[in-house]
């Protein structure tokens, strides 16, 4: 009769990382749950105002077609129809009651930080203005008075 003895290792196994390239690309991505926080808040100023949230980064594409997103920043657009695309008090009022709508969010949700917001305002012939302040500047400075002034957005 012969015994074996029980296989015993002290050698612990070792993984060798593997590096599999990728290239970048620019990309965009909807940000669905940030979405429902910021129109709750902006609804409230105008339920007809029309929302997007999206994270601005890079696509890391493989050769074999997957893909993994790293978000950039965040960005907000803000789409609403106005009486007066020159009336800059009005345009500035609504932005300081938007603005804080949208900081009160922490800043960690934002895949990537905080962007800018786009707000877009249009009147009733189709004509249009957009103002793409970034958030971070907006921060820096007392928000209702760098709302109020319409050129200070374009710092």
């Amino acid at each position: 009769m012969s015994l074996r003895s029980p296989i015993t290792s002290t050698d612990t196994p070792t993984t060798t990382p593997t590096y599999e390239p990728c290239g970048y690309m620019w990309a965009y991505q909807e940000v669905p749950e940030l979405l429902v926080k910021v129109e709750s808040g902006v609804h409230a100023l105008n339920p007809d105002a029309m929302i997007r949230v999206q994270a601005f980064g890079e696509n890391c594409v493989y050769a074999d077609g997957r893909a993994t997103f790293g978000a950039m920043e965040t960005d907000v657009y803000i789409h609403t129809i106005v009486d007066d695309l020159t009336n800059e008090e009005a345009l500035g009022n609504w932005m300081a009651q938007a603005l804080p709508l949208i900081v009160q969010i922490p800043e960690d949700e934002f895949p990537g930080g905080y962007g800018m917001v786009e707000f877009w305002f249009e009147n009733s012939n189709g004509e249009s203005l957009y103002i793409r302040p970034k958030i971070s500047r907006f921060l820096e400075v007392d928000v209702i008075k760098q709302a109020q002034s319409c050129s200070a957005c374009f710092t």
